[in-house]
C-alpha cells in the first residue's frame, strides 16, 4: 500500500512538474512572438490597439469586441471575423469623449467597529461598522471617426473602450491625428 501510495504521489509530481516546464515554454514562445511582431510593427509604422467595442457605424452588433491597426496608409478595424479597411485620406475628422459614470457603493470596515467598541462600547461598534456609501467614477471613453465612403456621402464610426478607465480610445484617436491632414471646410450660412 506504502509503495503504490508513494507511485501515485511521484506520477502527481512527475505530472505536475511537466505541466509548469510545459507552460514556461509556451508562455516564452508567446512572449517572443508577440515581441516580434512589435518589432515589425515599429519597423513598417503600424499601430495596434485592442480592448475596443463597436458603438455604431459598422456591419456588426453593437459592443462587438474590435481590434484597430493604423498603417501609414489606412485604418484597420477588424470585428467579429470582419475586417473593415479605411484609407487615411478618406478620413475627415476624429475625435475623443469621454462618459463619465458615477457608481455608489457600500464600504463597510470591521476594523472601525472593534475602535469604536473599545472607545464607545456597544453603541460605538454600531457606528463605527456602520456602511458608508462611497462614490466611484467610471470613465468610458470613445474614439469618433468621419470619414467619406466611396460615393463621397459623410459616415461615423463610433467605438468605445472596452473596458471604463482603459482611455485605449483616446490612443487612438490622437495617434489617428497624428497620422490624418484636417482640412477646414468652409461653410457659408
Amino acid at each position: 500500500m506504502d509503495l503504490l501510495c508513494f507511485f501515485l504521489f511521484f506520477s502527481f509530481f512527475i505530472g505536475a512538474v511537466a505541466a509548469c516546464i510545459y507552460t514556461i515554454v509556451t508562455g516564452g514562445k508567446k512572449r517572443k512572438a508577440i515581441k516580434r511582431q512589435q518589432q515589425q510593427d515599429k519597423a513598417n509604422g503600424i499601430k495596434r490597439f485592442s480592448n475596443l467595442e463597436h458603438a455604431e457605424g459598422l456591419d456588426v452588433a453593437e459592443k462587438s469586441t474590435c481590434s484597430v491597426m493604423i498603417s501609414p496608409s489606412s485604418l484597420v478595424i477588424s470585428c467579429t471575423g470582419k475586417e473593415y479597411t479605411l484609407p487615411l485620406k478618406r478620413i475627415t475628422y476624429a475625435d475623443f469623449f469621454t462618459d463619465t459614470d458615477k457608481i455608489r457603493y457600500l464600504e463597510s470596515s470591521t476594523a472601525k467597529g472593534i475602535m469604536g467598541a473599545a472607545l464607545f462600547g456597544a453603541s460605538g461598534a454600531v457606528v463605527g461598522a456602520a456602511p458608508k456609501t462611497k462614490v466611484a467614477h467610471e470613465k468610458t471613453g470613445y474614439a469618433v471617426i468621419e470619414y467619406r465612403d466611396t460615393g463621397g456621402r459623410e459616415k461615423r464610426i463610433i467605438l468605445r473602450d472596452q473596458s471604463a478607465n482603459s482611455y485605449m480610445c483616446s490612443l487612438l484617436v490622437s495617434t489617428l491625428n497624428s497620422c490624418i491632414h484636417t482640412t477646414v471646410e468652409k461653410v457659408e450660412l
